[in-house]
């Protein structure tokens, strides 16, 4: 809850393709309900080293959100890597990778896939600059949709 105590919800149809955006066609009753959320990953600890790749975790069920902490020298910048362990579900549903500030909560770069990659290679060269604070938050969900995978990643020095 903002500190002002107050919130704007906004209810939108889900258009074939791709957006979020208007002419709606939708006519009929909706149901809104309040649900806990927990951003924290489900069956690994949330934090990890350097150098680390962090495995056993997935988006799911839909609307999934992991979010891990790490920290390293302000300013440097280092390198992530992630991969799909299985093709999302449903098919091309991206899954991203986001790194944020967690002092702003700014998100400070990303990356995603909506695919296991050619021979199970990483995305990678993904930049983490470390924040002033010194620690940072690598962040999965799915894109703008319904989408779920399992996943593992990594952040290194170096390319």
């Amino acid at each position: 809850m903002p500190p002002n105590g107050r919130l704007r919800i906004a209810l939108f149809e889900p258009r074939a393709g791709c957006c979020w955006t208007p002419p709606f066609t939708f006519v009929g009753g909706y149901r809104l309900a309040v649900v806990p959320f927990d951003p924290g990953p489900e069956n690994v600890p949330a934090s990890f080293a350097l150098g680390d790749t962090v495995r056993g975790e997935a988006i799911a069920p839909t609307g999934d959100v992991d979010e891990f902490t790490s920290a390293g020298t302000p300013g440097e910048t280092l390198t992530a890597g992630f991969r799909l362990v299985q093709d999302a579900v449903p098919s091309g549903a991206p899954i991203t990778l986001e790194v944020v500030d967690p002092a702003t909560r700014a998100v400070l770069t990303y990356a995603y896939t909506p695919y296991v990659q050619p021979g199970g290679a990483f995305v990678t060269g993904i930049p983490v600059v470390v924040p002033p604070s010194g620690s940072y938050v690598i962040r999965f969900r799915g894109l703008d949709g319904p989408g779920t995978a399992p996943y593992e990643f990594f952040v290194k020095r170096g390319p």
